[in-house]
């Protein structure tokens, strides 16, 4: 929030502030979202993260739409996420009534620290993997170009979501208590890593060759710049794939 200024006149556009300021406040619900998602995840209550998810979505879909009908513009987007994260920490806490985990203790901290060190590392190297290069753009180039880039992104994220969003949730949890039961890890990582391979190169192949007539398709003749990247990324993308099954191994 603090930093919300000088980031704007970093980039040469006033309107990051302000989208900043509003988008800021999300973050203040996550500590009051995050444990308990993990608790319904290692627990397996799939439904329950669903209607979460679901809620959160269109609470986003229904707020950012509204405004922009009464001219909020670019800034209906800010909103709308910021309702997300409202709604998303009310359903969880509605479902998951347990509040004395919000408690500050310092019990197990060296556990905590060292597993959530390397958790937290983790997370910020895949943040940085997908957001420098935007970052790096909208600063070198133009908005214009974070704009392609963003949605060739988006373009060769679409088998990963449709094959290994719809598993990504189940991974860590059903690993984590294969693990307590003793199991063997290493077959059951081998053979979703040849699953992986045989569904999901499929489909970033065609991607790749079949660029040209999904960006007209799906986002439209304006958008032919991304072709080229899409077909890079979708290549890219193909030594990616252990990616969903590696963190949570």
């Amino acid at each position: 929030y603090l930093l919300a200024g000088p980031i704007a006149r970093f980039y040469g556009d006033q309107r990051i502030e302000t989208v900043l300021h509003i988008t800021a406040f999300g973050f203040l619900f996550g500590p009051f979202v995050a444990p308990n998602m993990a608790l319904l995840r290692r627990d397996l209550s799939f439904g329950s993260i669903a209607l979460i998810n679901v809620s959160g979505a269109a609470a986003n879909f229904i707020g950012t739409l509204s405004l922009a009908a009464f001219g909020a513009g670019y800034l209906s987007l800010a909103w709308g996420a910021l309702a997300s994260c409202i709604t998303v920490a009310i359903v969880v806490n509605v479902l998951r009534r347990q509040f004395w985990i919000f408690r500050p203790s310092f019990q197990a901290w060296r556990k905590v620290a060292a597993f959530g060190g390397y958790s937290s590392a983790t997370a910020l190297v895949n943040a940085i993997f997908q957001l420098l290069p935007q970052l790096v753009l909208g600063r070198t180039l133009s908005l214009d170009a974070v704009g392609i880039y963003s949605r060739a992104v988006v373009i060769c994220q679409l088998p990963d979501r449709a094959i290994v969003g719809a598993l990504q949730p189940l991974i860590l949890p059903a690993l984590a208590a294969q693990e307590r039961r003793g199991g063997d890890l290493k077959t059951n990582y081998l053979l979703a890593i040849g699953h992986l391979t045989a569904v999901l190169w499929p489909g970033l192949f065609c991607l790749a060759l079949l660029a040209n007539p999904v960006v007209a398709l799906l986002l439209g003749a304006q958008w032919s710049a991304a072709v080229p990247l899409v077909r890079i990324m979708a290549i890219g993308s193909l030594f990616l794939a252990p990616a969903a099954l590696t963190y949570p191994t």
